[in-house]
C-alpha cells in the first residue's frame, strides 16, 4: 500500500476512458498524510513545485509526482502530492515503507486524493498501466462525487 492506514478507494471517471490509467487507483487521502514506497526501488523522476488545484483537466500537466523503478521490471507512480513535501531525489534509492512525500490537491484535482499507478514497464515511457496486487484487503471503490464531498471535511 502507498499509506499506512486503510483510506477510501474512489472511482475516477478518466480511469475508464484513458488507456494509460486503466488500472490505476485514486484513494481519498487527507492532505498531509504520509505517503510511503509500495515497494523497494530507484526515484527516477519527481516534482514537486506546483501549488494549486483545477478543476479542469487541461491543468492536469501541474501536478506534483513521484515516479519509482523496480527491480521487477515495473514502475510505480505517486500524483498529486502536496507542494514541497517530496522526501526523495531522482536516483536515489527508496525501500518499501519508506516515507516518500506527503497528499495533497495539487493539479487537476477535485479533492485530496492520492492517484497511484502501477506499470509494466516504465511510465510515460511506453509502459503499460497493470493490475495492483496489495498486500491487504482495500474494499471498493466509492463513488467520485462522495470524495468531492467529504474532501471538503479533509
Amino acid at each position: 500500500m502507498p499509506f499506512r492506514d486503510n483510506i477510501i478507494r474512489v472511482q475516477a471517471p478518466a480511469h475508464k476512458t484513458e488507456r494509460s490509467l486503466k488500472f490505476c487507483i485514486d484513494f481519498l487521502l487527507p492532505v498531509g498524510t504520509p505517503v510511503v514506497a509500495a515497494c523497494s526501488g530507484t526515484v527516477i523522476a519527481c516534482q514537486d513545485r506546483y501549488k494549486r488545484s483545477y478543476k479542469d483537466p487541461k491543468f492536469a500537466v501541474r501536478r506534483n509526482f513521484v515516479v519509482i523503478n523496480h527491480n521487477n521490471g515495473e514502475s510505480s507512480v505517486y500524483v498529486h502530492l502536496r507542494y514541497r513535501s517530496i522526501r526523495v531525489k531522482k536516483g536515489q534509492k527508496v525501500k518499501q515503507g519508506q516515507v516518500i512525500a506527503l497528499s495533497g490537491r495539487v493539479g487537476f484535482a477535485t479533492y485530496p486524493h492520492l492517484h497511484f499507478g502501477v506499470y509494466r514497464g516504465e511510465y510515460q515511457k511506453g509502459g503499460v498501466s497493470v493490475q495492483i496486487a496489495f498486500n491487504k484487503e482495500i474494499g471498493p471503490e466509492r463513488p467520485l462525487h462522495l470524495a468531492e464531498a467529504l474532501g471538503k471535511y479533509l
